[in-house]
């Protein structure tokens, strides 16, 4: 998702000032003014939610969609990449653990906690589908 910050709003053509100020319109995606985003400023050819202009509406929609594609891919190659690197790296470790146990107990128990505690996030990393996303307020 962009920055909110800077970009003009949909409806008054004003630049938002603070994330306090506006918000992404739920249906369209254009950056709104929460004082613009009324429902006495909605027309016919007009976001139903947010007011925007519906050619402006549809631009913003698209690029929206687009991020989030881009988003979904860069997550998935950050999800194989260091899913396998944690689970390999982890399962290494756990057995470097059992070694070193058997030479010094309280070591060789760090050092297994630490390969199981790789291991299953590499294993929950992999398992993910969908990137985390910030709540909204």
């Amino acid at each position: 998702m962009s920055q909110l910050v800077g970009l003009p709003c949909a409806v008054c053509n004003e630049r938002i000032g603070t994330v306090a100020e506006g918000r992404f319109c739920a249906t369209c995606g254009s950056p709104v003014h929460t004082r613009c985003a009324t429902p006495w400023k909605r027309g016919a050819a007009s976001c139903g939610t947010c007011g925007a202009a519906a050619e402006l509406a549809a631009t913003h929609r698209q690029q929206s969609q687009e991020e989030d594609e881009a988003v979904r891919r860069a997550f998935r190659v950050h999800r194989l990449t260091w899913g396998i690197l944690s689970a390999v790296g982890g399962l290494a470790c756990l057995l470097a653990g059992f070694v070193v146990f058997l030479a010094n107990m309280f070591y060789g128990s760090l050092v297994i906690a630490f390969g199981a505690g790789a291991m299953v996030r590499g294993v929950t990393l992999l398992c993910r589908t969908e990137p985390r996303r910030p709540v909204e307020s």
